[in-house]
């Protein structure tokens, strides 16, 4: 019914192409076979965000970044190779405690994001638990990938061929590695850039070492860094990790040494004004957290200014976190409210083409620091206060920590487990899922309906960790309850919806509005309640006899977030007769008191996030079933 994050960054497609096909890495399937070699990033105490080099000072000028974020190990194996000695393998992973890798692509044409990629420059930043496998895990990669002869060059293991140039070198307990790919050499014969050379990549090994020495040094001297205070869910639907094809996150800064880094596709006019003032350091992050890639984005902004005024002005009025291009969308904000701690909470909610959802958002001021945490929730999930208010303080944990790392989050400790989904009810037999005292519940959302005594048997039930759909069936005619998160609670709304939707599936057909008799009120609106009535011919000659009067009912359950829509339908020659039987049916329709908006926190319980299955965003369109 609503769009799901609807927006396929290039960006993935860019490193799909540069990163797994252009590069000189060897890819292959992500099924490894050796699941006992996976395991999850230990937290780094070294800001590895700050490593990777500006394009600036790349050879060839043009470059943008394309993405950046933490790399465990499975993550380099698969964007390595599946092959290799096993006992190789085992040696890194034995001692991978955590990377950092970002990807800079030139485009074909730097101001369209879906342009070409010509070429990319891949930085990897590798933390092992001791100096000697960070020596030795350079070129056990290499040979792993079937690489060889190489070269040294000013201190700098350098690998050559006609794709591309990748050079490693080892500091302290960590592995540099810059890589750069063409996708022309992959067809030349001959070198066809003069730019990078086996001297050129010594230089930005070299180069990036330093920047690695500089992040090694501000720990020893206690210095905070904000890129080791963000907070990450971990788990198999929490993608926090590169590469990853279909469910992308990007971590890093987008500030870096005082500058703004373009994305593909963006000018240095496109990202003018994109950096708070004073600025001083700058952390964005932003996550994807369900079991079907999207449900829950999560987005992270962590800023230090040189004052406590240019805090004060940023935390105001935030700026809104600038990623790709592809995929933007704007957020309003409403409801704001002052915590304990002096934190601002406010509603969250967008519902523009790229994304349909709705959520919270935090700001917390602390001298000349501000952190802001936004969560929104889109398709089949919701985000209740309790569980952004327990988000929210575990970010703060973890900024007032520093210069400690920040430990990521198992996705189990959400307040509700991202994969719960529960089972689907009893489906299809007549009947069946009626409660012995003939009343419609609601375990989520709290509504009850008793069940007339005309005839009604249930023929349909899909029920998925509180999500309801009830479909009941009486003679000819055929009506459903559902609880739909529309992410606007708005009973006017929620009609024109259903009615959007009824034309889509019946787009060979007459739609009038209104009953075939003049005396039947047609629609009307109430506070908390709308309704409408549709009259339907179909054009087709195979369905000539399929005329049915269709009436939606939508209640508001939740402000802004979800509503209550009952359909009745009826053959048009029946519905007359039959009108009564969703009348008596309506009128036995029980909400809570938040349906009315009196509640501020209308999700409640030790389970703060609800899914409702994709199919239930859709209306049921009714075949008539009995003349």
């Amino acid at each position: 019914m609503h769009l799901q994050l609807v927006g396929h960054r290039f960006i993935m497609t860019v490193v799909a192409a540069v990163v797994l096909s252009f590069s000189l890495i060897v890819t292959s399937s992500m099924a490894m076979g050796d699941e006992e070699l996976s395991q999850s990033n230990t937290p780094s105490s070294v800001d590895l965000a700050t490593v990777p080099l500006d394009p600036d000072d790349f050879p060839e000028p043009g470059y943008q970044l394309a993405q950046a974020g933490d790399i465990e190990f499975s993550g380099l194996k698969f964007a390595w190779s599946d092959g290799g000695d096993v006992i190789a393998w085992e040696d890194i992973a034995n001692g991978y405690e955590h990377g950092y890798t970002a990807v800079h692509v030139l485009l074909s044409d730097r101001g369209d994001s879906r342009s070409e990629p010509l070429a990319s420059v891949t930085t990897y930043a590798i933390g092992f638990d001791s100096p000697d496998l960070a020596r030795s895990a350079g070129q056990t990669l290499l040979e792993i990938a079937g690489y060889g002869p190489t070269a040294v060059v000013d201190g700098v293991t350098v690998y050559e061929d006609i794709t591309g140039v990748l050079g490693y070198r080892s500091i302290d307990h960590f592995l540099v590695m810059v890589q750069y790919a063409s996708a022309d050499q992959q067809f030349a014969d001959q070198q066809i850039t003069e730019d990078w050379t086996s001297e050129s990549i010594s230089e930005l090994v070299r180069d990036t070492g330093e920047r690695l020495d500089l992040a090694i040094e501000r720990v020893e001297h206690g210095e905070d860094s904000l890129g080791v205070a963000n907070v990450m869910f971990h788990g198999p639907d929490a993608a926090w990790t590169l590469p990853w094809i279909y469910y992308p996150n990007t971590e890093h800064y987008r500030v870096l040494d005082g500058e703004t880094l373009p994305y593909g596709g963006e000018l240095d006019s496109d990202v003018a004004g994109a950096t708070p003032g004073d600025v001083d350091d700058l952390f964005v992050s932003r996550q994807q957290v369900g079991q079907e890639g999207y449900e829950h984005l999560i987005d992270v902004t962590l800023a230090s200014f040189d004052s406590e005024e240019a805090a004060a002005a940023f935390a105001a009025e935030p700026l809104p976190i600038v990623f790709p291009p592809t995929w933007r969308f704007e957020v309003s904000f409403s409801g704001t409210r002052e915590l304990d701690d002096g934190a601002r909470l406010e509603r969250a909610v967008t519902r523009g083409d790229e994304l349909q959802a709705s959520g919270y958002r935090t700001v917390h001021l602390d001298g000349a620091v501000v952190q802001v945490v936004q969560w929104l929730a889109s398709g089949n999930a919701l985000v209740s206060e309790e569980a952004m208010l327990w988000l929210t303080d575990r970010q703060s944990a973890c900024l007032d920590a520093l210069p400690k790392p920040c430990a990521p989050i198992a996705q189990e400790e959400l307040p509700a487990a991202i994969d719960e989904r529960g089972a689907p009810g009893d489906q299809a037999t007549p009947g069946a899922g009626l409660p012995l005292d003939n009343v419609l519940a609601s375990p989520r959302f709290g509504w009850q309906i008793p069940i007339p005594d005309d005839g009604w048997s249930i023929v349909e039930i899909e029920l998925f960790t509180h999500a309801e759909y009830f479909q009941l069936q009486s003679g000819p005619s055929l009506l459903t309850v559902e609880s739909v998160v529309d992410r606007h609670g708005d009973p006017q709304q929620c009609v024109l919806d259903n009615l959007a939707l009824l034309e889509t599936h019946e787009e060979r057909a007459v739609i009038d509005l209104g009953s075939d008799d003049p005396e039947e009120r047609a629609a009307g609106i109430e506070q908390d309640r709308g309704w409408a009535i549709y009259t339907v011919e179909p054009l087709q000659e195979e369905r000539a006899d399929q005329e049915y009067t269709i009436r939606y009912d939508c209640y508001t359950l939740v402000e802004d977030e979800a509503s209550l829509v009952v359909t009745h339908t009826a053959p048009r020659s029946a519905w007359v007769e039959e009108r009564d039987k969703g009348d008596r049916f309506r009128d036995g329709i029980d909400l809570p008191a938040f349906s009315a908006g009196i509640a501020t926190t209308p999700l409640d319980g030790d389970e703060q996030l609800t899914w409702r299955t994709r199919t239930m965003g859709v209306s049921r369109i009714w075949i008539p079933l009995a003349a």
